[in-house]
């Protein structure tokens, strides 16, 4: 019921609050439900906790959730230390990350970031190739310059060192900038052949003639290109992009103020819980279900709380459960936060999951948590429509003016779920009121085009048939076995009969049986009591 019965719910409220803010060591007291996600030593003034403790019909829903993890406990710890040995991997790694990061930013610091310019080109040399520039690397911009290759390259840094042989002999002290002494060579003008030796002066003259020209290559911007390459090999950008590389971690580990430090790690459980609901407490999850028809369809609308509730009691109970064994595991994690079935739909499974955790919550009311805003109708089918055809499908279109379904603001579902033995549960985003407000939502069953059916009609209309699909068994002559006899002629028309046992394209013809679509508007599914 929306509310408790009068006059026992105040009384049973305040004995209840007196008894969770009991503190005494002595004391057995009711536990409160949330508490560890809510870091909350006692019950606030408002907000989803009190709601949930002090609502005995919200702790009956989170008692369940405590009751499936008492059963499954062994089973669920055994897979919380499994996830806990790929955690401990990869806490491993950003470790070493954190180390190879303070020893890289050290050696920038004291040696990289110090050196000359021409003594930074040179000794990165190796990576060149890999530092990607705007328009290119900087192994290319080296390239495309007018200063030679080899004027970057290490063995050239070693034969101009102060402390190199060569500079020994020429008395030379200073460390030799080699760019710049090889762009003013390259930039020197041409020095005029001695007379009585031979020149190519009929080359000469031939490029002047023809207007040919070598076009000169741009300079080296020495102090530009020390910056890009000392910005490209700083370890706070490399090393996280070769972790990232190498870890699948959430958007979320990356945007923390230091993405290289261990992970907080929480067990992640992200399968659907609505059957362990089903089977310790069957009255809370679609009560009446069993009394539906066979091939019935039903409408329900859920109840946001008793869901938030459950998923609450699970996470309780399972933090008390790691506090018992002693799980290396912050015990305000939400190990629960899928109660329907979403395998197989689009989108991360952050995006997907049922709940945000519970340490986000805040002070909102409990029932504005769940995903979708809580807006969700279910779809409920009893029957062997879904298990003989598993292709069947199941989707929501807004109704056009004209009473038909317009396709184009097709609905597809939520999730779907599968209750023994033939119970099937297809949820959508939609309010009980979007449903029914002019001109209103069809739920529509859709045969899958890409399987044909071939065969007649099982119930025949009224009259001679004329086209295809007015024919049925009782127009077609059978044998003795309950086969067609193409012997005999059909009880149809001409244009019918003249197709009948002519070749298999045509008997193809004669017996596809149309795709069909069943369409079932909100207003045949939800009855409302008069005001």
């Amino acid at each position: 019921p929306d509310a408790t019965p009068p006059g026992a719910g105040p009384a049973f409220q305040t004995a209840l609050a007196r008894a969770l803010a009991d503190g005494s060591p002595d004391v057995l007291a009711p536990p409160i439900y949330g508490q560890l996600q809510a870091a909350a030593s006692q019950l606030p003034a408002a907000g989803w906790l009190r709601e949930l403790n002090l609502d005995p019909r919200l702790r009956i829903a989170a008692a369940a959730g405590t009751r499936l993890v008492q059963d499954r406990q062994e089973q669920l710890m055994a897979r919380a230390w499994e996830q806990a040995g790929a955690a401990r991997e990869v806490n491993t790694l950003l470790r070493g990350a954190q180390v190879a990061r303070e020893l890289g930013t050290l050696l920038v610091e004291r040696h990289f970031g110090r050196m000359p310019a021409a003594s930074l080109i040179a000794v990165t040399q190796p990576a060149h190739a890999r530092i990607a520039l705007d328009g290119g690397t900087v192994d290319g911009q080296l390239k495309a310059s007018r200063v030679p290759e080899a004027a970057a390259s290490g063995a050239m840094l070693r034969l101009t060192s102060p402390q190199g042989v060569i500079a020994r002999r020429a008395r030379v002290s200073q460390p030799v900038d080699m760019l710049a002494a090889t762009d003013r060579v390259a930039m020197r003008p041409a020095i005029a052949p001695p007379t009585g030796m031979v020149s190519v002066t009929g080359f000469s003259s031939l490029v002047m003639a023809t207007g040919l020209a070598v076009a000169p290559r741009p300079a080296v911007a020495v102090d530009a290109l020390r910056a890009q390459v000392l910005t490209h090999l700083d370890p706070a950008g490399t090393v996280l992009a070769r972790v990232r590389a190498r870890i699948e971690a959430p958007a979320s580990t990356w945007t923390r103020p230091d993405p290289l430090a261990p992970a907080v790690f929480t067990p992640r459980f992200t399968e659907a819980m609505y059957d362990g609901l089903q089977q310790v407490a069957p009255e809370l999850f679609l009560p009446g279900a069993q009394d539906l028809q066979a091939d019935g369809v039903a409408l329900l609308e859920i109840t946001p709380r008793v869901i938030e509730a459950y998923l609450a009691g699970l996470n309780h109970e399972f933090s008390r459960e790691m506090l018992w064994r002693e799980f290396p595991a912050p015990l305000t994690g939400t190990a629960f936060r899928q109660f329907w079935d979403v395998s197989g739909q689009p989108g991360d499974p952050e995006s997907l999951a049922d709940i945000p955790p519970m340490s986000e919550w805040d002070s909102a009311p409990l029932g504005g948590h769940l995903r979708g805003g809580g807006r969700q109708l279910l779809l409920l089918l009893r029957g062997e429509l879904l298990r003989r055809y598993p292709t069947t499908t199941v989707y929501a279109a807004r109704a056009a003016v004209n009473g038909t379904l317009d396709p184009a603001t097709r609905l597809a579902p939520m999730f779907r779920a599968t209750l023994p033995p033939d119970l099937t549960v297809v949820g959508f985003a939609l309010g009980e009121e979007e449903a029914l407000a002019a001109p209103g939502w069809y739920f529509v069953f859709e045969q899958y085009p890409g399987e044909p059916r071939f065969g007649f009609d099982d119930v025949a209309v009224p009259g001679v048939p004329r086209t295809t699909d007015a024919l049925a068994w009782a127009h077609v002559p059978v044998t003795g076995n309950g086969h067609a006899d193409l012997s005999r002629p059909l009880a149809a028309a001409a244009n019918l009969q003249a197709m009948w046992n002519r070749d298999s394209a045509t008997t193809a013809a004669l017996t596809f049986q149309q795709p069909f679509r069943v369409a079932l508007h909100a207003s045949r599914l939800i009855t409302r009591s008069p005001a």
